[in-house]
């Protein structure tokens, strides 16, 4: 999702209507860097997608070669440092559980910052993913490897507060329902 979401957002307004064999190394060169002036870690993203896309285009026969092959990361990466103070952590804990926020929205939020998965990883969450729920000291989520960023399973242990939200989220659980944190 968050693939397309860049292709949508950032290729797609400057190449939608080429023809594939047309684009050049220049071309990619200008997309990604003028990315790289307003979202840096945006412009590394899609030089990724764009790399597998046409490595693909390569496999598959479509184009000849990738005008991204063998190109620098356009702009450089720092790793982010930013935590919240216990006084942020209770202001945030308390506004999303003020009920203007629907109530799905706030649960997936404090299961985040009790667990300190992704956001993306707290979402996607299913309730098949979810182990040993009646057993506090086993309880814990299995991602899977294809639901992780590095792509590798992952067991998140529930504390007590992450289980009392697994264990209501479960409770209001409609017949069929698969996400702990459903959307609708």
């Amino acid at each position: 999702q968050n693939d397309r979401l860049m292709l949508a957002v950032h290729v797609r307004p400057a190449w939608g209507g080429r023809n594939v064999e047309k684009i050049t190394r220049a071309d990619a060169a200008a997309l990604l860097d003028g990315i790289a002036k307003r979202a840096p870690t945006s412009a590394n993203r899609t030089q990724s997608i764009l790399r597998r896309l046409f490595n693909w285009a390569i496999e598959s026969g479509h184009v000849a070669a990738s005008p991204v092959a063998r190109m620098k990361k356009r702009a450089k990466e720092t790793a982010k440092d930013r935590i919240l103070s216990p006084d942020e952590i209770r202001v945030l804990w308390w506004e999303i559980g003020n009920g203007r926020v629907y109530e799905s929205v706030a649960a997936a939020l404090r299961f985040v910052l009790l667990t300190g998965q992704r956001p993306g990883e707290v979402a996607g969450a299913t309730i098949a993913e979810l182990k040993h729920i009646d057993n506090g000291a086993r309880a814990c989520l299995e991602i899977p490897a294809e639901r992780m960023k590095a792509r590798r399973a992952h067991v998140v242990p529930l504390a007590p507060m992450a289980l009392r939200i697994a264990q209501e989220r479960l409770s209001r659980a409609f017949k069929g329902q698969e996400h702990v944190f459903p959307s609708h």
